[in-house]
This record gives C-alpha cells, sequence and structure tokens, in this order.
C-alpha cells in the first residue's frame, strides 16, 4: 500500500473508485498526456506522513506540473504520481482486524475558512502546530455524517482492507465529495499509534483504551503469524 501506484492500480482493478492518476517515473523523459484531469495534486509515489506534499504540489496546467514533477524526482528521490483533485470532505477510516473487520469511529479534518485557506494536508500543516493555529485547522470525529455515508464509508474501506492485504490495523483515506461520491486517497498500513493521533482516538471512541488497543494489535500479529 506504500506504492501509491500500485495500489490505485489493485483498487482500479477491484472496482474501487480512485481519482484519476498518471505516473512520472525518475530517468524517463516527461511525456504529460493531452488531457490531464487538472487540477492535480503531486506526490512522492513512496513516502508515508504527506512527505515532499506542499501547497505547491497543487497544479493547474502543464508548465507548472512539470516543475512539481521535477521537484519529487530531485528534491525527494522519488518517481511522482500526479493525482486528480477531489473537492470535497477528508475522513479517516480506522480498520481493525484480520479474518473479522471493525471499522471504527470515522474522523475528518477542518481545514478552516479562512481565504486562501490550504485545500489539503500538506506536510507543514499535518505537523506544524503553529501553522494549524494560523489557518485553523482541526482534527475530530465525523459524527456528523448521514449514517447511510459513514455506512458506505465503512464497506469501502473493508474492501480496500481486504483488496490490498492489510493486515492487523489499517487506516484508510477518504474523500467525500459534496454529491456522496467516495473516492479512495490511500491506505496506510501503519498508521502512527501515538495514543493523540487518530487510530487511538476512533479506538478511544469504540471504548477500547490504549492499552487494550496494543494488546489488541500485539494479539491480532501473533495470532496470524503462529497460523
Amino acid at each position: 500500500a506504500r506504492d501509491k501506484v500500485l495500489a490505485k492500480k489493485i483498487l482500479t482493478y477491484h472496482h474501487i473508485r480512485v481519482p484519476a492518476f498518471v505516473e512520472f517515473e525518475r530517468g524517463k523523459r516527461l511525456k504529460i498526456p493531452k488531457h490531464m484531469p487538472y487540477p492535480v495534486i503531486v506526490k512522492p509515489v513512496g513516502e508515508d506522513a504527506s512527505e515532499g506534499i506542499a501547497r505547491a504540489s497543487l497544479v493547474r496546467r502543464d508548465a507548472e506540473l512539470a516543475r512539481r514533477v521535477g521537484f519529487v524526482h530531485e528534491s525527494v528521490g522519488r518517481d511522482a504520481i500526479a493525482e486528480e483533485y477531489v473537492e470535497g470532505r477528508e475522513i479517516f477510516c480506522s480498520v481493525l482486524g484480520n479474518d473479522r473487520l471493525r471499522v471504527l469511529p470515522l474522523r475528518t479534518v477542518w481545514l478552516g475558512t479562512k481565504p486562501g485557506r490550504p485545500k489539503f494536508l500538506t506536510y507543514r500543516l499535518k505537523w506544524n502546530t503553529d501553522y494549524q493555529q494560523k489557518w485553523g485547522l482541526e482534527f475530530g470525529f465525523a459524527a456528523d455524517l448521514p449514517d447511510e455515508t459513514a455506512e458506505r464509508i465503512g464497506r469501502v474501506s473493508k474492501r480496500v482492507y481486504r483488496a490490498l492485504e492489510l493486515r492487523d490495523y489499517g487506516r484508510i483515506d477518504l474523500r467525500v465529495t459534496p454529491e456522496g461520491r467516495i473516492y479512495v486517497l490511500e491506505a496506510n498500513p501503519n498508521p502512527f499509534l501515538a495514543k493523540s493521533e487518530d487510530f487511538a482516538e476512533s479506538a478511544q471512541e469504540a471504548g477500547i483504551d490504549y492499552p487494550e488497543l496494543v494488546e489488541r494489535i500485539m494479539s491480532l500479529a501473533l495470532k496470524r503469524v503462529r497460523r
């Protein structure tokens, strides 16, 4: 699941909706398709935690795309993926289990309402608390989602978890459009497990305290490897 291109190809094969995307490999001549789905977000193919993603990653024309792909190739040292920007609400779905999967309470992020606010989570926005406060960013539970939408997100996330063969625990990042369409952005097979992070917060909301969560994940892993 860390290879964003391979993961999207697998999900597409399983008829799971993902944003349109194009891969740009290092060492190859940059060839931009005639019908790029602008605006697009340019990301490194194999990085976690929004590494290499900045506000400049959102591009709207070929010249900007070429510059950002060059940055990813040269400064990050990775192949690049240009992914269709999907307008909507970002949702984080934590999943626990192997044979039987449990979807934990959904989390979301509010990106603030200030003019010029970021449209998506960048590396700086995700990890710099001063920058978060500047824009009014807040993480919390998506309790206001309609039940039907939350249930669909849970079903889609389970399908992603199975298709990508995630194990023990994982988090699926999605966007829900104003029309209710669900797009899978990526799957994280090893989301941060700090007590203050989304996965542990979702578990706590489901009645699983932090020591029990760690114990459950270890138990799932041990049971799996002992088969």
